[in-house]
């Protein structure tokens, strides 16, 4: 699942009304600022026969321990965010975010998205960022101390593991609390 954007942290033009499909949503301009996220309307979860996949708090969340594969989520996606990879792991890492905008774009309308800014390729060799769009090739995925890096790296904590036993994502920098100076 290629977002990470619960309700809280996008930014919304105005409410939608219309017929609650992600299909219906997306035809329309200016549902929500990002264009590339989750639209939360749930016609993955329809599509999956397998109970495999929820909206948690406006964002579509795979469990992986009823998923089998069959990409019927995938395909029933207008975004295209649900992305079908072979795990070689038990978990996998991948980049939680689908836009091509400018990193100061995407910041006025989204808390968690990738912000392009390059750290987690230069990191890690199987991390690539081009016209805006950072990528994990999960062909080239190991863990290692050097995928741990980038993740580690990552302003806005948009790299984040997928898999049976993921670890829950880790806040951005952004909205961590401050450190208490003593």
């Amino acid at each position: 699942m290629h977002c990470r954007a619960h309700t809280s942290d996008r930014t919304y033009y105005g409410q939608y009304h219309g017929i609650p499909s992600c299909i219906a949503a997306n035809a329309l301009a200016n549902i929500q600022a990002c264009k590339f996220g989750c639209l939360g309307f749930g016609d993955c979860t329809r599509a999956c026969k397998f109970n495999a996949l929820h909206i948690v708090d406006g964002l579509a969340t795979v469990d992986y321990a009823k998923c089998t594969g069959c990409a019927a989520c995938s395909r029933a996606c207008p975004r295209n965010l649900i992305q079908m990879v072979p795990f070689t792991h038990e978990n996998m890492m991948i980049v939680a975010c689908n836009s091509r905008e400018t990193g100061k774009a995407t910041r006025e309308f989204c808390q968690v998205g990738c912000i392009a800014c390059g750290l987690c390729a230069k990191q890690c060799d199987a991390f690539k960022v081009e016209d805006n769009f950072a990528r994990l090739d999960a062909a080239r995925y190991e863990p290692s101390g050097q995928t741990e890096a980038a993740c580690n790296k990552c302003p806005t904590g948009v790299i984040v593991y997928r898999g049976k036993t993921a670890p829950a994502p880790r806040e951005p920098k952004a909205k961590q609390p401050a450190a208490v100076q003593p």
